[in-house]
């Protein structure tokens, strides 16, 4: 006879005579869910970020702007693209490792 057991880790097993299986890890679940979309917010937040400071430091330079009215959107850009680029290469590392 089977029965399902719930667990504190919130799994539901299928206990039989010498069987078991997990038939889904809600704890893992979840965390996938989460950390997807937290992943997703960051890259586009970053992305958001490295496309402003492109088009203001075009801005001033096509408005003649000196080199040091650009200089800070130009970092800006900058480090929004090593910031996505970073969230990308650790997003790749945890699905590798």
């Amino acid at each position: 006879m089977n029965r399902i057991v719930a667990g504190p880790d919130v799994t539901a097993s299928v206990v039989g005579p010498g069987v078991s299986a997990t038939i889904v890890d809600l704890g893992a679940l979840w965390q996938t869910i989460w950390t997807a979309a937290l992943a997703g917010l960051l890259v586009t937040v970053f992305c958001s970020v490295a496309v402003l400071g492109a088009a203001r430091a075009q801005e001033h330079r096509s408005a003649g702007g000196g080199s040091a009215s650009t200089r800070p959107w130009v970092l800006l850009a900058l480090l929004g693209g090593l910031a996505m680029a970073a969230v990308v290469v650790f997003g790749v590392l945890v699905v590798v490792g």
